[in-house]
């Protein structure tokens, strides 16, 4: 009876140890998986920011199915856009922007003149539009009357996209839609 005893404890001892060799295999497979993963996300994160032609600027870290964005680009527009492509990503669920964005180079009144250059190329400025802009510290503020709702977004893409530009608030109006003004 003893020995049987002793051979069924010594089966549950074995049995107990191998269940808790296969568990610590799992768990360190399961760790250089995810290890794994994360550099295949990685590459294909890196590979969209290379198409968007902003991989040069951008240090990428992925841990855990989590994007970390880091370093310095020129606008507040490159900085969502590269919020915007890491998302697109399919296995990155959290995208953390720690971007900074540049100074501007010759101060706000070189900032103000590259923000009037980009509005003036806009093809859909009119000369019912009518937007004025202020610029402190790269900060900038778009005034004025617009007259179509969709051109409101389309400006402050604009002027989100300028080089040196840190923050955009966008006070335009836009103006009573009417089939007069556009007759002419």
């Amino acid at each position: 009876q003893e020995g049987r005893l002793r051979m069924k404890t010594k089966r549950l001892y074995l049995a107990t140890m191998l269940c808790l060799l296969a568990q610590a295999w799992g768990a360190a497979h399961a760790l250089a998986d995810t290890g794994s993963r994360d550099a295949q996300l990685r590459a294909l994160a890196q590979e969209k920011l290379a198409r968007a032609k902003l991989a040069d600027k951008i240090d990428l870290k992925v841990e855990n199915a989590a994007a970390t964005l880091s370093g310095t680009v020129d606008s507040i527009g490159l900085k969502a856009r590269a919020s915007r492509e890491i998302s697109k990503v399919p296995g990155i669920f959290t995208v953390v922007n720690n971007l900074q964005v540049a100074d501007s180079v010759g101060g706000d009144d070189k900032l103000l003149g590259r923000i009037v250059h980009e509005i003036r190329l806009y093809p859909y400025y009119t000369i019912f539009d009518n937007i004025e802009a202020s610029a402190d510290g790269g900060r900038v503020k778009i005034t004025g009357q617009i007259l179509q709702p969709w051109r409101k977004a389309d400006v402050e893409r604009i002027v989100a996209m300028v080089q040196g530009v840190k923050e955009v608030e966008n006070n335009l109006e836009v103006l009573p839609l009417s089939p007069f003004d556009s007759a002419i």
